[in-house]
């Protein structure tokens, strides 16, 4: 079964427990489900299904749960671990102590 990482968006510790993100992914039927931190995301396992399907499962998963949700951005580890792979940034001269920010949108620009 493929895994997946759910990237949830305007969660902190005083909005949304890890713990209730857990059950709430777990109902929806995911499985091997860990929260990482109190960031607001996830990750776990799940049948092969759109990225975009995942996301709405978890999003009602959240309302029927925890009486919330948050938008939710859904990768496949696979495809995470193919940008790191890819090393964007390794044309770049950063110093060693650098941080690399990523952001993921749940949408194609319509712009260049």
């Amino acid at each position: 079964m493929p895994k997946y990482a759910a990237l949830l968006r305007g969660v902190m510790p005083t909005n949304c427990r890890m713990a209730d993100l857990k059950a709430a992914l777990e109902q929806a039927g995911f499985t091997d489900v860990k929260t990482v931190i109190s960031s607001g995301n996830a990750v776990f396992s799940a049948r092969r299904s759109s990225e975009k399907a995942i996301a709405k499962k978890c999003e009602a998963a959240m309302t029927k749960v925890m009486g919330r949700s948050f938008m939710t951005i859904v990768r496949s580890i696979d495809d995470l671990q193919s940008l790191l792979d890819r090393d964007y940034f390794s044309g770049e001269r950063l110093p060693a102590n650098a941080k690399r920010n990523v952001t993921f949108l749940a949408e194609p620009p319509k712009a260049k």
